[in-house]
């Protein structure tokens, strides 16, 4: 099941089957019940398939994971969603900047990817607070 909502829409006359959206927030509910929370400033949405593109301030959480990027899609089709552009990741005890991340919406399999090894970054944090 997929939510979306946006402060403002609006259509264009040559692209009928997208909606460009603004102040947007979205949930996905899984099979398990779980939930994907998604927020950005804006995104452009395809009513036909529902394939979203989120970009600018885009926050992912799900459980205890949190991704901040630039850029995130999201392709029904292929079940996949996608994160990309200034992207850091954190959970419980991880901080790691990353080039992108890759999430299989049905198995809930995720890939990270860093296309230059001397960028990455990964920070464990101790639960007592040290590093």
């Amino acid at each position: 099941k997929y939510i979306i909502t946006a402060e403002t829409g609006k259509l264009d006359d040559k692209e009928p089957d997208l909606i460009y959206m603004s102040k947007v927030s979205a949930k996905i509910i899984l099979l398990d019940k779980n939930i994907i929370y998604i927020e950005s400033l804006k995104a452009k949405y395809n009513n036909l398939n529902y394939d979203t593109k989120f970009q600018d301030d885009v926050k992912l959480k799900f459980l205890n994971h949190n991704v901040v990027c630039d850029n995130l899609d999201i392709s029904f089709k292929e079940y996949l969603l996608e994160a990309y552009n200034n992207l850091s990741y954190k959970n419980l005890d991880i901080i790691m900047l990353a080039d992108k991340i890759e999430i299989d919406l049905l198995t809930k399999k995720s890939k990270i990817f860093n296309f230059n090894e001397s960028k990455v970054k990964i920070k464990k944090e101790n639960l007592n607070g040290n590093n």
